[in-house]
Parts: C-alpha cells; structure tokens; sequence
C-alpha cells in the first residue's frame, strides 16, 4: 500500500434532523452552524490546481480508474464531492456532521454514483473495506486528536480486511503559504 500524505424525493429520504446528543459530532473541532455565513461552501472549486493533484494521485499515484470506489472522509457540502464524481467515480462520501450532510445530499440530489453516508471516522471500517483509495480534502484541521487516532485506525483497518486498497491521501490548506491568510481575509465566511 503507498501511504502519500498531502496535507428532492430521494433528499427527503436520506435526510437527518441533527440531535443536540449526535456522538459523531465529536468527531469534529468545529462546525459551520451559520450555512449564511460559510456560503463559499456551496460554490464549485474553481481552483483547477485541487483538480489536477487529484487526478494525479488517483490516477498517477494509486491507479484508479473511472466507476471505482472512492472513499471521502469529511464531505462536508460536497464541493471536491462534485469533482470526484466529475471524473466518473463512484464515491462514497462520509460526513459527520448532519447540517453539512444535508448540504451534500442537496447539492448533488439523485446521483446514482454517489453513496452518501452520515458518518464519523470510527465507522469507516466495517462498512468500507471494500474501495480502493481513502482520501479527504480540508478535512483534518477539523478533526481533533482523538479523532485524529481513529482515523489512523480506520486506514489501518481498511487496509488490513481488503488486499486491493490502494492507499489514501489528504488534500490540505498550507497556513504557511502567504496567500492562505489574504483569501481568508478577502472570502466572505471565512474570516
């Protein structure tokens, strides 16, 4: 396995009211409660440089091809969500949060290649030990360090139950990039 560390009708059905008692919200350091103000989230990346090191580490790195399964840990609303799908992936999105997953099960409504899945972490290995690639985008930041372990143990899990994964990968902000505090500054939600 390579390890590469970069850091409608059917709406209605797969809806979820949140519960203030929700556990797998503990598996998130913060929440967007104000969709208002965290609009951004709802728009499609434009930025075609996310596009090109995914297909590069989907493709290139972990040779996967167009209708397999592809594991995104912290969907949130589903924006690289769209990308994935875009490529001709099947996806399985996971998102913890129920206000963000219904964001995500809004944004791309009837998908047949899109599996969405209200989940934390800890529940990663007994339902997806069968897709190829794990990955996540802006994701970790999120998590907290126990959340952090589960994860590693989630990857280790699936790892170990399927012979053909393929390995995973994060695509993250770089806070020491001097462009990241002036789109922060400039992107209304963000700051």
């Amino acid at each position: 396995m390579r390890t590469i560390r970069y850091f409608s009708s059917l709406n209605e059905k797969l809806r979820i009211q949140p519960k203030e008692s929700d556990t797998r919200m503990s598996d998130l350091s913060t929440t967007y409660r104000d969709l208002d103000a965290h609009d951004y989230l709802d728009t499609h990346v434009q930025d075609e440089h996310h596009a090109l090191m995914m297909n590069h580490l989907l493709r290139d790195v972990f040779g996967v091809c167009e209708n397999e399964r592809v594991l995104e840990v912290g969907a949130g609303s589903g924006r690289y969500t769209e990308l994935l799908l875009e490529r001709g992936y099947q996806v399985i999105a996971t998102e913890p949060d129920p206000v963000m997953y219904n964001r995500l099960i809004e944004r791309l409504p009837d998908c047949s290649a899109l599996t969405p899945q209200c989940a934390g972490v800890e529940e990663l290995v007994e339902q997806y030990s069968d897709v190829s690639p794990l990955c996540g985008f802006h994701v970790l930041h999120h998590l907290d360090e126990k959340s952090l372990d589960h994860l590693r143990s989630a990857i280790e899990g699936i790892a170990a139950a399927n012979e053909s994964f393929r390995g995973w990968f994060f695509l993250e902000p770089n806070p020491l990039n001097p462009m990241y505090p002036v789109q922060i500054a400039l992107t209304s939600g963000m700051s």
